[in-house]
């Protein structure tokens, strides 16, 4: 307990604390020698609680830290990989797509920049994805995972095309991925990725 009231009511039951979040300006209300800015989560993480009675100058430190029971400290998922997977073939079926590694991992195949979905430090079954065509040939097979369904990366996901034509046109097609926390959806993020997969028979 902080040992500072508003009421009857110490302070720590009135605000969440600050954990890894960067503090806020000081606000000249201490703790012993410790600014309380240091202790609690700005309210910018959360909802302001109840006005407390204390003021730092004018405002009171309720419209400041976030109240007890608001802040979310889940992560939204991330995306450090490229935009384009491609695969070349000269004399063999082309298969081409994306792979998401239950170590967080994300592989473009065969060609294209790999990166990483998951935040350091969260399990990967926090989370899921789903894919939406954007453009491309309408005919052409996704394989993997259905369109438009949540599949959560607790285990490998991924999707992929094959050109096995033999002829000059390749097979491409533009998806657009939706990855999100499941404890709180609305940490969620969008990125297109264009997969493109070339056999020509030129044997």
């Amino acid at each position: 307990m902080s040992n500072l009231f508003a009421g009857s009511t110490d302070l720590d039951n009135i605000f969440e604390p600050r954990g890894s979040f960067a503090k806020r300006a000081d606000v000249g209300i201490y703790n012993g020698s410790t600014d309380i800015s240091n202790l609690y989560a700005p309210v910018s993480h959360g909802s302001a609680a109840a006005n407390t009675g204390i003021y730092a100058g004018s405002t009171d430190i309720g419209q400041l830290f976030a109240a007890k029971g608001s802040v979310s400290y889940h992560k939204a998922p991330i995306w450090t990989a490229g935009d384009w997977a491609r695969t070349d073939k000269p004399s063999s079926a082309a298969t081409t797509g994306v792979k998401f590694n239950t170590s967080g991992s994300i592989d473009l195949f065969e060609s294209g920049t790999d990166g990483t979905w998951l935040p350091s430090g969260e399990s990967n079954a926090d989370y899921e994805v789903k894919w939406v065509r954007v453009s491309g040939d309408s005919s052409s097979v996704v394989n993997g995972l259905n369109e438009n369904s949540y599949y959560n990366l607790g285990s490998l996901r991924q999707i992929w095309i094959t050109d096995s034509s033999g002829s000059t046109t390749d097979v491409s097609i533009t998806v657009r991925f939706t990855l999100r926390n499941v404890n709180d959806t609305s940490l969620s993020i969008t990125h297109d990725v264009t997969m493109t997969a070339s056999y020509e028979n030129v044997g």
